[in-house]
């Protein structure tokens, strides 16, 4: 049978409360000196003590403190092993892109539950309510391993009374966030769609958690000559050049194409709710008409066309490749998700750092100034002003990879690709890039 949440952790994941973490977001200190953790905190490399039972008063206000500085880790580290998997999938090596790609999901994932207020710490468990008390969410019948526990948590959280307006509130399209959008189109109405449902539309289906965890579990530990995963040369440039388009920023909203895609799959969510129906012939007439109650500004952004599907009408392939469903998951299918989930948590960091006052472009350069020139984005000059200025790199890398493509034999190999562009790869896998100009400008 398969692990599930007792009552008491139910009810004690209820409790849970982003309250606390955005008190002590507030409180982060800034600038090049500036860090994640106080000088002389507990556990000052994020790793609490294993077998805690029960939680001393003095470390109450530790542990919250510990989950506001996880929440974004998490949510950078995410986009990391993103990075790592994209890369895996250029060097043609499926199962580390696998393997990468499940990673990327569980750290996202961990990332909203650090800023939600959930505390996943692999031999325990904890929450902390709005009163910054910790209680643990631990039962001696219940899961308490990491992989269980996040996929149980958070699949808990989406289920749960709040979630789709804390999502709603966290994604926005000029300054307008996406709940507020719904609540213009359709004034008066309180009914809304059920975080479960909410990510699903979107392409994130936490049910996949375990399946997904088991087929990192053959790429991590069985022969891989013998489980032989397919992706050519040209379907990872497709793939690439897919991923791309979605991500790549505008100045003033770094995820407006994809977040586009959110909102029109969001607004046709609301209205099934609404109709009481499945989509039929009646919903692009209703959206049509309601598209005009929009804020001028998201009417201009997202266009009547647009949210009717009278243009675009298919979902970006991104979100296609997430949702489908294959009896095992391709890396692609993976690494889609990953990426979806990725954004959901980046939206839910930026909405934490939000109501906290931190400004990322200042008050986080003690971190992301060593990190971007560790790995390699910049030099000691610093980074890009403004930082969306990292695209420019990628955008550059993907032209000349593209056309790569349009003078290499058919079918293309690997070793065209790289002779072609020898100093371009690198750049179309550093998917590290969106997390900095998403949290950091």
């Amino acid at each position: 049978m398969a692990k599930q949440l007792t009552a008491l952790q139910k009810r004690v994941l209820g409790q849970a409360s982003r309250g606390p973490i955005v008190n002590v977001l507030s409180q982060l200190q800034t600038g090049a000196a500036g860090r994640w953790l106080r000088s002389g905190h507990p556990f000052p490399d994020g790793i609490p003590p294993r077998n805690i039972r029960t939680i001393n008063a003095a470390d109450h206000a530790a542990i919250v403190e510990l989950l506001a500085a996880t929440g974004p880790n998490h949510c950078i580290d995410g986009w990391a092993f993103l990075a790592r998997g994209l890369a895996s999938l250029v060097a043609g090596d499926t199962h580390a892109a696998r393997h990468f790609a499940y990673y990327a999901e569980l750290r996202a994932a961990q990332s909203i539950l650090s800023t939600m207020g959930i505390g996943v710490f692999g031999s325990w468990n904890c929450v902390v309510d709005h009163t910054g008390t910790i209680t643990l969410a631990d039962d001696k019948n219940g899961p308490r391993g990491t992989h269980d526990m996040v996929w149980l948590a958070i699949q808990e959280w989406v289920a749960g009374p709040n979630a789709a307006g804390q999502l709603g509130e966290a994604v926005s399209i000029r300054n307008v966030n996406l709940d507020d959008c719904l609540k213009a189109m359709w004034p008066g109405t309180h009914g809304r769609p059920a975080g479960k449902d909410l990510v699903l539309a979107w392409g994130i289906d936490l049910q996949k958690a375990d399946e997904e965890r088991h087929a990192r579990n053959n790429s991590s530990y069985n022969p891989q000559g013998l489980n032989p995963i397919p992706c050519s040369a040209d379907d990872t440039l497709t793939f690439l050049e897919d991923f791309w388009s979605l991500f790549e920023p505008d100045p003033g909203d770094p995820f407006l194409t994809l977040d586009r895609y959110l909102f029109r799959l969001m607004a046709e969510e609301q209205y099934n709710i609404i109709r009481h129906v499945t989509p039929g012939a009646g919903k692009a007439k209703d959206l049509r008409q309601r598209h005009a109650l929009l804020d001028p500004a998201v009417q201009q952004a997202v266009s009547e066309r647009f949210i009717t599907r009278a243009d675009a009408p298919a979902d970006h392939a991104i979100i296609t490749k997430a949702l489908t469903v294959s009896a095992t998951p391709h890396p692609t299918e993976m690494l889609s998700r990953a990426a979806l989930l990725l954004r959901t948590a980046t939206a839910v960091v930026t909405k934490a750092f939000f109501d906290a006052g931190v400004n990322g472009g200042a008050d986080l350069i003690f971190w992301y100034s060593p990190f971007g020139l560790d790995i390699g984005l910049w030099n000691v000059g610093g980074p890009p002003v403004p930082m969306v200025g990292l695209w420019d790199d990628v955008r550059q890398a993907m032209d000349d990879a593209l056309d790569a493509r349009s003078r290499a034999p058919v079918p293309l190999t690997r070793e065209d690709w790289a002779s072609a562009v020898p100093n371009g790869l690198p750049r179309i896998f550093e998917a590290e890039r969106i997390a900095l100009w998403s949290l950091c400008s």
